[in-house]
């Protein structure tokens, strides 16, 4: 009988434990701007800033979903982290692009990112 509740104890000490450990890892965003210019024509060029705050980790990418279907279409996406152009791909340093019909999902793929604040910038261009 002492074993079981040994064995308890020590069951919910690695429950605790790992939920603690889990939390630590968090992320938020400090800021999110967004820039708007009307062209001629009626298109919108957009470009979004987003400061976010990693604490724990690692964190190996952070994504954005756009919604397109009151556009004509989202055009001309350029992905950028800490001003440095994300080239589109599936590797670290790359963005990946998916479209869905109107929609679509950029995300970045990072370096593992551990207690560090990052600025990622998103421009698009909806017509």
């Amino acid at each position: 009988m002492r074993y079981k509740a040994v064995l308890i104890s020590v069951l919910l000490f690695l429950v605790f434990v790992s939920t603690a450990a889990a939390q630590e890892k968090a992320y938020h965003a400090n800021r999110f701007d967004v820039d708007v210019i009307v062209e001629e024509g009626g298109s919108l060029l957009v470009t979004e800033t987003i400061e976010f705050d990693f604490q724990g980790g690692p964190f190996t990418f952070v994504f954005r979903e756009l919604e397109g279907d009151l556009t004509d279409g989202i055009q001309d996406i350029e992905a950028r982290v800490d001003g440095e152009l994300f080239p589109f791909g599936s590797n670290s340093g790359q963005a990946t692009l998916i479209r869905d019909d109107e929609d679509v999902r950029i995300q970045w793929n990072l370096a593992p990112t551990s207690d560090a604040v990052r600025t990622f910038t998103l421009s698009y261009r909806l017509v």
